[in-house]
């Protein structure tokens, strides 16, 4: 039987590429185009966090789940894999990653800041 590991090979090159983004953007600052590696840095977060709750939902997860959905089934009473801390904060934790997810996304910045 295949390891975990072995099973999702994409998942490893994902990783690869976010931690080598995320090397960079550790180091002092040298180009005028730094920050734009920070958005990309999230971005990547965002899709190798759906992406590893895709692989642990399995059938659970359907063609249609946005990453708010995959969060819900991974934290839900039925499933349990996931849980938030402290627990009461799984609503709010959802909504606030479901937000960055959703300007990252649209590139609705202007909305964002409004909202906070």
């Amino acid at each position: 039987m295949p390891t975990f590991k072995e099973q999702y090979p994409e998942f490893q090159r994902l990783v690869q590429e976010l931690l080598l983004l995320r090397e960079h953007n550790r180091m002092p600052l040298i180009k005028e185009n730094h920050q734009f590696f920070l958005f990309a840095e999230g971005a990547l977060v965002l899709i190798a966090l759906e992406r590893f709750l895709r692989m642990v939902l399995r059938a659970e997860a359907t063609d249609s789940d946005t990453l708010p959905n995959l969060l819900e089934k991974a934290t839900s009473a039925r499933l349990a894999l996931f849980e938030f801390t402290p627990p009461e904060s799984r609503e709010q934790s959802i909504r606030e990653i479901r937000d960055v997810r959703n300007t990252i996304l649209h590139g609705n910045y202007e909305q964002a800041a409004r909202q906070t």
